[in-house]
């Protein structure tokens, strides 16, 4: 998977995951809040039912004093909270904001309305007691008819009280667990928020980005500080860092052909260099197998040059090889890979050799190669000379381009060498031939010459 669609995959879910937790925690203290204010509508209820009964009580005791003592004090009392108090009605009024249930306002109102038809009763209790009959008083405030009629206010206000109670308590409760599972889901998604953060940075961002891209850079820094044997990691990936692994391998490819190519100029310019001084074919050939095999990393090599009068590839030189004089280094046209690759006038690649294989370089080596080369010296499709190379390894495609440059400059080389050295010794029999037919002088009187053939 590509790394921006996977980071963009874990930013949404990151931020799904937050937004559900501050969501499940904005509703959470929402219900909290609510909880508060149930909690508070609950203790307020209750209070405005205590008041309301208070409110029955206050009246109650006031018209009881007055009948069993007639002070004017406990009527202006009544009176009070009759008329400027209101403690009854306050009740009322507040009860009835808190969006009380049907069954709630029944209560509620049956116990007024049982409070209001008790101050009938206590209003002629006054009267009573205003005209000094306590007794008759007495008995309508303690008689049985105001014990019923207290009663019959008293005991709706207790079970609307117990309604309320009941009611509001359970609402508190049920807003409280709904806030408890909403924190619960909060504290789920944040540890799941916190877990795929830390997930993505340990096992994406760290595995997948920061350590290939640390990777790559040192490979940069190699690849930049010209070192040998530079990989380049993560090339199979199919992100971005794939891609750009990619590049860095094209880069160094380009950069180890370049390389390469300013190596073989070198080596070919050095090669040239030192053929051309070469006075001899043996020369010729050991200055060309030292220079060639090392940098085609072989083993060792051996150079056989074409007696054209015999046509046999005789060993004239060679490189890393011991100095065997019981062996026999000359093959004819067609004789041992040797003569096959000068009559063919081709390449031969020998590779996976087994270790019982006998040949010219077999012999000439205690270790066993694993690859031999045979090639051609030509020009134009003359036979000079055959060179043979042997290596624990086949050569690459750049070695053979290497080889196939040299190759051709050895062949113009060696074809200037035997030239040289043909008119060398056509020059010597030339003036070997003058000496022998140049004329004898002899001295002959009076200063006269004679010739003599």
């Amino acid at each position: 998977m590509r790394i921006k669609e996977t980071s963009r995959f874990i930013t949404v879910g990151v931020v799904i995951l937050s937004a559900v937790t501050i969501a499940c925690a904005l509703v959470s203290r929402q219900f909290r809040t609510m909880q508060e204010v149930a909690y508070a509508t609950r203790l307020e209820a209750l209070r405005m039912a205590d008041q309301l009964a208070d409110g029955s009580d206050r009246l109650t005791a006031a018209v009881r004093a007055y009948a069993a003592t007639g002070e004017r004090t406990y009527l202006d009392d009544f009176q009070r909270e009759l008329k400027v108090d209101r403690t009854r009605d306050k009740a009322v009024e507040r009860l009835n904001q808190m969006a009380l249930t049907a069954s709630e306002l029944s209560l509620l109102k049956e116990a007024k309305r049982n409070s209001d038809n008790l101050v009938s009763l206590e209003n002629r209790a006054f009267e009573a007691a205003g005209k000094k009959d306590l007794s008759t008083a007495v008995v309508l405030v303690y008689g049985e008819q105001y014990r019923k009629a207290k009663a019959s206010i008293m005991q709706p206000i207790s079970e609307c009280r117990r309604s309320l109670e009941t009611r509001l308590t359970t609402e508190a409760e049920n807003l409280a667990l709904r806030a408890k599972v909403l924190t619960n889901i909060a504290l789920v998604t944040l540890l799941a928020t916190v877990a795929a953060t830390i997930a993505a940075l340990l096992l994406f961002y760290r595995k997948r980005v920061v350590n290939p891209l640390t990777a790559l850079n040192q490979s940069l820094h190699d690849l930049l500080a010209h070192k040998p044997g530079v990989t380049i990691p993560h090339q199979q990936d199919q992100s971005e860092i794939g891609e750009v692994a990619r590049s860095l391998e094209s880069y160094r490819r380009a950069a180890d052909e370049g390389e390469a190519q300013r190596r073989a100029k070198t080596t070919l310019a050095e090669i040239a260099s030192r053929l051309q001084t070469a006075d001899a074919p043996e020369e010729f050939a050991r200055r060309l197998m030292s220079k060639l095999v090392p940098v085609l990393q072989g083993l060792c090599g051996a150079f056989f040059l074409l007696d054209e009068a015999a046509q046999r590839f005789r060993f004239i030189g060679g490189y890393s090889y011991p100095k065997r004089d019981d062996l026999d280094w000359s093959f004819a046209m067609g004789q041992g890979i040797v003569g096959q690759c000068g009559k063919e006038k081709k390449t031969i690649t020998l590779t996976d050799i087994p270790p019982n294989y006998i040949n010219t370089i077999s012999e000439l080596i205690e270790v066993a190669p694993r690859a031999i080369v045979v090639v051609p010296v030509l020009s134009r499709e003359r036979v000079l000379g055959v060179m043979e190379i042997a290596s624990f390894a086949p050569l690459t495609d750049q070695q053979n381009a290497l080889l196939e440059e040299v190759v051709n400059t050895a062949a113009l080389n060696l074809e200037v060498l035997l030239r040289n050295l043909k008119t060398r010794e056509l020059l010597d029999q030339a003036r070997t031939t003058e000496e022998r037919t140049r004329p004898i002088l002899e001295p002959t009187p009076e200063g006269a010459t004679s010739t003599v053939a």
